[in-house]
């Protein structure tokens, strides 16, 4: 296994980060006129400290946490990928066990930082674009599928960030962003695998607003959580008629 920057020396990311991708537009329209930046500076909001005034230096704080992925990525977590196959998963009395040295490689990223990578600056998070987001995944992809997809998982606090409620995101994304709670999604059903627009789970909201689930899932990843680390389970289920198709699906 190459250890290296995988950000570095990744010739087909650094062309399209440097020539390609036109970035102007991204932080125009990512970064709402450097707004957490303003906001920083009317009320010193500490976890809006790193958050860019400029587009130099919007593209400067994407490039810094692209190099902290691909160092960590290319000399932390490819040279234990081998160990985390070897060790596998293991599932006793209704829980998934995770092999230690993935447990160990979580850590690394958490401590780095750059582990809530798309979740918004506000909530704890870094606040990076989806095209960031896409390379970040790319560099520990390299080192790890399984790896990050479970940095992936996480990172689906972004989804309750933006479509939750406000108790939602109160409750759970802070905490997503500090690593205390693991993302999962519980997406399959016995009968319907990669057919997800003819799913049958449902969710019907009762007269106190509260919102019911009535089926079965399977293959939920990372629904025992993450070591000791619970999850909230993103779960796919109709909100509509029984023959509404993919329109009828919502996340509860």
């Amino acid at each position: 296994m190459i250890e290296n920057n995988y950000f570095l020396e990744n010739q087909d990311l650094q062309e399209n980060f440097q020539f390609i991708i036109d970035w102007k537009e991204i932080i125009d329209g990512f970064e709402d006129d450097f707004a957490d930046h303003k906001i920083f500076q009317k009320n010193g909001n500490e976890s809006l400290s790193m958050a860019p005034g400029s587009h130099d230096e919007a593209l400067e704080y994407y490039k810094s946490i692209l190099e902290s992925g691909g160092e960590i990525a290319g000399k932390q977590i490819a040279p234990i990928s081998k160990d985390m196959d070897s060790e596998g998963l293991k599932y006793s009395s209704g829980k998934v066990t995770f092999p230690e040295t993935m447990i160990k490689g979580i850590e690394q990223v958490k401590n780095s930082g750059i582990l809530p990578y798309s979740i918004g600056r506000k909530h704890g998070g870094l606040g990076v674009p989806a095209t960031v987001q896409c390379m970040m995944l790319e560099l520990f992809s390299r080192a790890d599928g399984s790896f990050a997809i479970a940095l992936g998982c996480l990172n689906l606090a972004e989804t309750i960030e933006r479509f939750g409620s406000k108790e939602m995101i109160d409750e759970y994304v802070p905490k997503m962003a500090n690593g205390e709670i693991f993302g999962a999604m519980a997406l399959t059903e016995p009968n319907y695998g990669s057919d997800l627009p003819n799913l049958q789970t449902k969710a019907i909201k009762d007269e106190n607003g509260i919102w019911k689930l009535t089926g079965t899932k399977r293959f939920i990843t990372h629904g025992c959580g993450f070591a000791n680390i619970p999850a909230v389970i993103l779960t796919l289920a109709r909100t509509g008629t029984p023959t509404s198709g993919a329109r009828g699906l919502s996340f509860s």
